[in-house]
């Protein structure tokens, strides 16, 4: 039986199948990571693969990362990477179809024009509807698997001149820890001081962040008693 060079295979896809589509994009490459810049935002792109991989299967997937220079500066206090890869952005989000290549499977041509048709007819499509601020907000929507810290839809929506929603947006947030706290408060036989602590700490940290970009607060209390009881 011909046995495969499953990471000559994998090579052999990004250097010829991945690379091309994205170099005509306009994206830099560095080692399996792609990247440009377009309005202000940073698109990535990057490759996962399986810790459970062996010469005779090898399983991978595609990460998509959107970065905003503002929130990431805010989020942690420095600079962007100057070439963000794709799990360093503060908005991202996986691909959900899985590639394999097996030892057992011996339809490498089919694979490859999986992967392009993916690339071209999915990915492509989303850098270039997220590729400004208008239309980047609409992801939190459209993406439910998304990973992302909640002080980068605030300021997209302060960029986009939205403020008042902006507003709305933190205001729900806090509540919710409010509303949370308290469950736990009313059932501690139930829950440990860590997630106490943990939820005492979000609260802290809406209102330390409220407190700078100047939002007021305001407690729902028309809903409070409400959302605790899940009435």
């Amino acid at each position: 039986m011909h046995t495969h060079d499953l990471n000559k295979e994998f090579n052999f896809i990004i250097k010829n199948i991945i690379s091309p589509i994205y170099s005509l994009e306009g994206f830099k490459k560095s080692g399996n990571n792609f990247y440009r810049v377009i309005n202000q935002i940073g698109q990535a792109f990057g490759i996962g693969q399986s810790q459970w991989n062996t010469k005779d299967e090898k399983k991978f997937w595609f990460e998509i990362g959107l970065i905003d220079s503002e929130s990431y500066t805010e989020i942690y206090n420095k600079p962007i990477p100057k070439f963000p890869k794709s799990y360093q952005c503060n908005i991202r989000f996986r691909f959900p179809e899985e590639y394999n290549l097996s030892q057992n499977d011996t339809d490498f041509q089919q694979i490859q024009k999986k992967i392009k048709m993916d690339i071209e007819e999915e990915i492509i499509p989303y850098y270039k509807k997220y590729s400004n601020f208008e239309t980047l907000i609409e992801i939190f929507e459209d993406q439910k698997e998304i990973f992302t810290n909640p002080i980068v839809k605030f300021m997209i929506l302060e960029r986009i001149n939205q403020k008042e929603k902006a507003q709305i947006f933190w205001n729900k947030l806090y509540n919710k820890s409010l509303q949370d706290k308290e469950k736990i408060l009313l059932n501690k036989s139930k829950f440990s001081e860590s997630e106490l602590q943990s939820i005492s700490d979000s609260i802290k940290w809406y209102s330390d962040f409220a407190k700078k970009k100047n939002i007021e607060l305001k407690i729902d209390k028309k809903n409070f008693i409400k959302k605790i009881f899940n009435l």
